[in-house]
């Protein structure tokens, strides 16, 4: 953890992964790049379900710098219900795992849970008489399912 510069620093590797002994001076360079803070995670309230990628590419970024002690806040998602049209349903945003957490230098994972019900239809039915020009009685047309 980097207090000064607020940021926590992993170690993504060497620019080569070996190098000829004998052949005048050789380095290696290491590459750091620093982990971001916080991570959001996406899951479906059904165990192991997939979410649809409409749903994964709203995962929230947060670039600002966090120093050791401060309260993140998570951030919510840009719309918090989704229409899946291929398959007619309804994702319902239902929250993170925690609303904030304070930063202790390790990265901080909000995890958000998106519930899934199919979407809602209304029918309604009307009874009419099929000969032309005679209305259905009205002790009829009260049967009809509601």
């Amino acid at each position: 953890v980097d207090t000064t510069n607020k940021v926590t620093w992993t170690f993504a590797g060497y620019d080569k992964e070996k190098i000829v002994v004998g052949k005048g001076r050789q380095t290696f360079l290491g590459s750091w790049v620093p982990t971001p803070n916080p991570e959001y995670v996406f899951k479906s309230s059904k165990a192991g379900g997939p979410l649809p990628q409409s749903i994964l590419g709203m995962l929230p970024k947060d670039e600002a710098s966090y120093k050791v002690g401060d309260t993140i806040v998570a951030k919510q998602p840009a719309v918090e219900s989704v229409v899946e049209e291929e398959k007619d349903y309804v994702w319902t945003f239902k929250g993170y795992d925690q609303k904030n957490a304070t930063y202790n230098g390790k990265r901080v994972t909000f995890t958000g849970i998106w519930e899934v019900t199919p979407r809602p239809h209304h029918v309604s039915y009307t009874f009419v008489s099929v000969t032309s020009g005679v209305d259905l009685p009205k002790f009829i047309q009260k049967k009809a399912p509601k």
